[in-house]
């Protein structure tokens, strides 16, 4: 009986103490935890899905749906990463220097616009990952699908520090520092618009395993056509060889499309230059006019080098010159653009 007794004064107490709990964890529902009620999803399902949005820690996703500012809704608790996370990782990383990064290139499906973005990283690690790709790749999207740049040639703009300050594409950066935890810069950005007779094409070298808009360095080419540039033969023929042209670009680098954008000064000093080369050769007791010949001819060898269209076209078989190779389409090259992240 005695036992009985204490059984049941013992379940008693045990009762008293699990009521003493749940009105702990009733408290505990009714403040912070309180706004998961009116919802279908659970705060691991929430936590879930905001790591799945951002990459940021399990903890910090959790801090952040259970801030008072926040309460649960998941919108508000992007915003809550973004000023707090993103503010914390860019101390944690700050005065360290980014010297990794990718190029991204988008082309309109017309080829009547294109990009080039180029985002700098800390590490290789963080530049071969798959949100570090997807960075580059939606930003250069972003930037022609919604229009974020209007071209003006006569007044032209710094597209860079234009995307700098467009909320759309910092918020993307800032996304992508919460993941990654690195510091991510804008380095370049590069924005050309057809004028309606001209296709824009590239080329990407040096692709991220996860995107082919993204790599080491990317090009972008305009082609200027003739009046039937409208038909879809010339079209395929302008972007067939803008891809080729952009290729070749890569690999020779050239500083002008012609000789006639070489700045005379740049031209005088290359003859100077040549000039006392001459002076220190076997050739100098030659006459006046043979050295005239022989510095134009080593002036002819520099454009090739530095010149785009006198240059040898190192991707079409047999290496014709790239004005040849345009000529015979009835194409010239308007502009091109590299960008590189070495």
């Amino acid at each position: 009986m005695i036992m009985v007794r204490s059984l049941v004064a013992n379940g008693r107490s045990l009762r008293m103490v699990t009521t003493a709990w749940q009105q702990v964890f009733a408290q505990t529902r009714s403040g912070a935890l309180a706004t998961f009620a009116s919802s279908n999803q659970s705060l691991p399902q929430k936590i879930k899905e905001l790591r799945e949005a951002t990459n940021a820690p399990m903890m910090e996703c959790k801090k952040a749906l259970m801030s008072p500012d926040v309460n649960g809704d998941i919108s508000r608790a992007l915003d809550f990463l973004r000023k707090q996370g993103v503010a914390k990782a860019s101390t944690k990383v700050a005065g360290r220097e980014a010297r990794e990064g990718l190029v991204g290139l988008s082309i309109s499906n017309d080829g009547s616009k294109g990009c080039v973005i180029k985002i700098s990283s800390e590490t290789d690690f963080a530049s071969r990952s798959r949100e570090f790709a997807n960075l580059l790749e939606e930003a250069s999207e972003k930037i022609i699908d919604n229009e974020l740049i209007v071209q003006d040639e006569a007044n032209p703009s710094d597209y860079t520090e234009l995307m700098k300050q467009s909320k759309i594409i910092t918020n993307l950066v800032d996304d992508a520092i919460l993941g990654i935890r690195e510091n991510l810069s804008i380095e370049e950005v590069q924005y050309f618009e057809s004028d309606g007779n001209s296709r824009l094409a590239g080329y990407v070298h040096g692709k991220s395993p996860h995107s082919y808009k993204a790599g080491s360095t990317a090009v972008i080419v305009e082609l200027i056509g003739a009046d039937d540039a409208a038909t879809n033969n010339l079209e395929h023929k302008m972007e067939e060889a803008g891809k080729k042209l952009a290729m070749h670009i890569v690999a020779t680098r050239p500083q002008y499309i012609s000789k006639e954008d070489v700045p005379p000064d740049v031209i005088q000093k290359e003859k100077q230059i040549l000039m006392e080369q001459l002076l220190d050769s076997k050739d100098l007791n030659k006459p006046e006019n043979i050295l005239n010949k022989i510095v134009e001819g080593r002036l002819e060898k520099y454009f090739s080098e530095v010149c785009l269209n006198e240059q040898p076209h190192v991707v079409e078989e047999k290496s014709p010159k790239v004005s040849s190779v345009l000529g015979k389409l009835g194409i010239q090259v308007k502009r091109y653009h590299l960008s590189s992240i070495r």
